[in-house]
């Protein structure tokens, strides 16, 4: 069964910043995330007001993902007004009353650990069911390969470079409990590229996958990607990499018979965008997606 990922979008730039604060105590309380694009404010007031930024990559005070802990509510009636509001910024943990029965919008204050950053609306906390978590990197890895057949193979594509993140691993780790056959080629590439059996996968030691393989530690997705081309029965490309690569020339990997591409990515860096435009160009026929590992 299909689950349902949040994909990345394209994000206004910020227009308010973060106000410094201490980080004391932030681990000891249980966090939450923000989602991507949600609006803070300064104020809660008429359903948020004052200056105001956007949670996303583009803004320095707000990590990707967006972990932040929960330090004040406010109760908003009909007309934005507010009914009731707390806020204490040195708190470790904190429990929201019951609404109101005449509050229409409840806002939540939060800050992430560095930044005290400001209010919004508390539907922008995501719950766990929402969280692209390596476990559910792993259903949906699952369900594409499910579909694989001896004339469209759907290829498992892991970038054990030097810039791998903890989620990037764990997805990989896990990767031993998935059932693959022979219609699911794997390759792990690093400096240079190398298709890996099934019991590689299933035997490896936990320990970098580029020692493993004697493949380096750099990002030579290019040549990884040749590498996959040049196998006609493959229809379909499953990437986890974190896209901190260069390429020079994309001729030696387009096709017209990949039809979908699935990137697997653990943050959002300067690099995603171009080399997510080169795919789309690259890949005429195919559907791109980018999912992030949090």
């Amino acid at each position: 069964m299909k689950k349902n990922f949040l994909f990345v979008t394209t994000f206004c730039f910020c227009l308010i910043g973060g106000i410094t604060t201490e980080a004391k105590d932030f681990d000891n309380v249980t966090p939450i995330t923000i989602s991507d694009g949600a609006t803070y404010y300064e104020s809660s007031e008429g359903f948020g007001s004052g200056r105001y930024a956007f949670v996303g990559p583009e803004n320095i005070y707000t990590p990707q993902p967006c972990i932040a802990k929960i330090n004040g509510y406010s109760f908003l009636d009909k007309d934005g007004n507010i009914i009731f509001s707390y806020y204490n910024p040195s708190v470790k943990s904190i429990s929201i009353p019951d609404v109101p029965e005449n509050c229409v919008k409840t806002f939540i204050h939060f800050n992430t650990k560095d930044y005290r950053n400001g209010w919004t609306d508390v539907g922008n906390v995501m719950t766990s069911s929402d969280i692209n978590t390596p476990a559910k990197i792993i259903d949906d890895i699952e369900d594409e390969i499910s579909t694989s057949t001896e004339n469209a193979k759907t290829a498992v594509v892991i970038d054990s470079s030097g810039s791998m993140s903890d989620n990037q691993k764990a997805v990989v780790n896990q990767l031993r409990n998935v059932n693959l056959n022979s219609n699911t080629p794997v390759y792990v590439f690093a400096d240079s590229v190398k298709k890996i059996t099934v019991s590689d996968l299933e035997n490896w030691e936990e320990k970098y996958w580029s020692d493993e393989f004697e493949i380096g530690a750099g990002t030579d997705l290019q040549n990884a990607l040749a590498s996959i081309v040049s196998d006609s029965t493959i229809t379909k490309i499953l990437l986890i990499s974190d896209l901190e690569a260069v390429i020079f020339d994309s001729s030696v990997f387009s096709s017209k018979k990949i039809i979908e591409f699935k990137i697997y990515d653990p943050d959002d860096t300067e690099f995603d965008a171009d080399i997510i435009s080169t795919l789309i160009n690259s890949y005429p026929c195919a559907t791109i997606e980018r999912i992030t590992i949090e």
